[in-house]
Order: structure tokens, then sequence, then C-alpha cells
């Protein structure tokens, strides 16, 4: 016949299988958490220590005769001291870019004068601030041996070509 056990009882069936667990399992882990199995080990190996005996040993000084002899001979090779390849030659120095604004000084563009006919553009140009008349100017034209290469809404667009280089600077419309 199989017996049921109730709430009070299944209680005390859990409570009685703590209470074994602790009386088995506490006593092994104290023994295990003092006995270090390393101990042993730590103690021979510190007995064999103590049995070897520290003997200084002498190194003889070194004989600074062949030494000498050495690098003499590494010395009187002059070939040895020689450059492998020769050193570049200097490079030139980088070309300077031209100050385009420095040429432009002085110079203004009208931006309310201008003519516009077709798809050309003239705008007048005043070359020094003593120029009150200006002159009328187009894409093309040279400033200050600058040529105007275009004409915007806001800025008169100058270039210059040096060394196979073409330079840019932008004049403002005023």
């Amino acid at each position: 016949m199989t017996r049921v056990l109730s709430g009070e009882n299944t209680a005390r069936a859990a409570l009685a299988a703590a209470a074994l667990w602790v009386v088995v399992c506490v006593p092994f882990a104290g023994w295990n958490a003092l006995r270090n199995p390393m101990d042993a080990r730590e103690n021979a190996l510190e007995e064999r220590l103590k049995a070897v005996k520290f003997v200084p040993e002498e190194l003889p000084e070194p004989d600074e005769a062949p030494l000498k002899m050495q690098r003499a001979t590494i010395i009187e090779k002059t070939a040895l001291w020689q450059p492998l390849i020769a050193a570049p030659a200097a490079a030139p120095p980088p070309e300077s870019k031209p100050d385009l604004l420095e040429k432009l000084k002085g110079v203004t563009a009208s931006l309310r004068d201008q003519i516009r006919t077709g798809d050309s553009v003239k705008i007048k140009v005043h070359l020094s601030p003593e120029d009150k008349r200006g002159r009328w100017m187009s894409v093309g034209d040279k400033i200050n041996g600058l040529t105007i290469a275009e004409i915007k809404a806001e800025a008169v667009v100058l270039s210059l070509e040096q060394n196979g280089k073409q330079f840019t600077a932008e004049l403002p419309r005023r």
C-alpha cells in the first residue's frame, strides 16, 4: 500500500533532508578548507632549497689585447666607411605660387555696371582707386597680366598660366 504524505509531512521530510545534507557536507568542506594539498609540496621544496649551497663563480678578466687589435683592423678598412650609394642631388626648391591677390591690389569690378549682349557680358573694371571712369572688359581681357576667365554674378574669376600650371583668383564685384 502506498502512503501519501500530507503537507506537514512533506515539510518535515524536506527539513530532515536539509539537516542531513548539512551534517554530511559541512564537515567535508571544513576539512578541505583546513587541509591545503600544496603545503606538503611547499615544505619539501623548502627543504631541498636549504640543501643547495651557493658558490660564487669567479669569471676571468677579459683580455683587452684581441679587442684592440680587432678595433684597429676594422678602423683601417677605409672602404668600410665609404657610402654604398651616392647621395642624391638636392631637389630644386618648390616653385612658389604667384600672389594673384597682390597683382589685383586696388582693382575693383563693378556689381551694377554691366552690359549683356547675347552670350557675352561686359563689366566696368577700375584698375586703381584713382581710375574714376573705369574700363569695360569681358572674358579674355587682361588685367595686370591676369586673364578674365569668367564673369559671375558676385565675382570675376581671373586666371594666370605659369610654367604649365593654371592659377585662379576671384575678384569680388562691388
